[in-house]
This record gives C-alpha cells, sequence and structure tokens, in this order.
C-alpha cells in the first residue's frame, strides 16, 4: 500500500512590500533563511528558482535539525511561485 498522499494547499497574504520584494525573499537563499527559521537556528539554502529547479532549506527547529526540500513547478516574477515538497 502506497502512504504517499499528495496534499493540495493555495496560500494567499498580503506584504505592505511589493510584489518583486517578497518574490525574491522566497528566492534570494540569505534571505529566505533570515524569515523560515529563528535567529541563529538557520544552516544554509540552495534555491534553483526556475520550473524543474530544486530547493532546500536547512536549519533547527525545537532543537531538531530540520530540512525542506522541493522542487519548483512554476515560477511567474513577481506574482506566483508552484512547488511541491
Amino acid at each position: 500500500m502506497d502512504t504517499k498522499q499528495r496534499i493540495g494547499a493555495r496560500v494567499t497574504r498580503q506584504f505592505s512590500s511589493s510584489p518583486q520584494r517578497v518574490f525574491g525573499a522566497w528566492l534570494d537563499s540569505k534571505i529566505a533563511g533570515q524569515w523560515l527559521f529563528a535567529p541563529g537556528q538557520f544552516r544554509c539554502a540552495e534555491i534553483d528558482p526556475r520550473a524543474g529547479g530544486r530547493f532546500c532549506f536547512a536549519g533547527r527547529r525545537n532543537g531538531e535539525s530540520v530540512e525542506y526540500v522541493g522542487e519548483f513547478l512554476e515560477t511567474v516574477e513577481p506574482h506566483r511561485l508552484v512547488f511541491i515538497l
């Protein structure tokens, strides 16, 4: 039996910054680590921001090492990022 199930989610949020700045915060490895992890908990990020490109964010959360790995399915700057984990 296959225990992996795909779950879809759509996240929409408004920010007081420009779309270009928010989009860039997702795709710049140094900036992304600053807001994805608490101060001092970010370890590294690798981002290939194109359809078919992969990403990896690593750090610590609640005292445990965590790593988020996925693939970009679509990037439409500065308004849309579609990815899978």
